[in-house]
């Protein structure tokens, strides 16, 4: 593949391509985020659904720990992809110049780029969602109220 000067990436990075990934970029966080936001608002409430039971601690309990095999697999799994997006087969296939002697140009490395950086986003997102229901759920059926460690659930919404 052909070097790339900063200037040519840079003359790329015009106004409406970073605000289209700045777009991209939010819609992706603003479904989590306003799930946060109700699982916050019922917890202000204090009102669970139903009272705490050994069986909903022990159900909490078994989901966290899912939770965090579930993260730590999606953190790789997102490194991963992100690294394979950059070789030059993949690279070449995202930029469409795949099977010419050009190699990729500037637009081609900005596709690329942007295209990786989605995928690790999604990835990442499961596990983050997966821990907003497990604290949604904590709060409907009453024990993060009693069991505020189960709050650690969210640590996958904050990566």
């Amino acid at each position: 593949m052909e070097k790339i000067s900063f200037q040519d990436f840079q003359d790329c990075l015009t106004e409406g391509a970073v605000r289209t990934v700045q777009i991209i970029y939010i819609a992706i966080a603003s479904g989590a985020t306003f799930f946060l936001a109700v699982v916050l608002f019922l917890y202000d409430k204090n009102l669970p659904s139903s009272p705490e039971t050994a069986q909903a601690v022990q159900d909490l309990a078994s989901l966290t720990m899912i939770h965090g095999a579930a993260l730590i697999a999606a953190l790789w799994l997102s490194g991963f992809l992100y690294r394979r997006a950059f070789a030059e087969k993949q690279a070449l296939a995202v930029a469409g110049r795949a099977g010419t002697a050009s190699g990729i140009g500037p637009d081609g490395a900005l596709a690329v780029i942007r295209t990786a950086r989605i995928i690790k986003l999604a990835v990442i997102e499961g596990p983050a969602f997966f821990g907003l229901v497990i604290c949604f759920l904590g709060v409907t059926g009453g024990v993060i109220y009693r069991e505020p460690l189960y709050w650690v659930n969210l640590v996958s919404y904050g990566v």
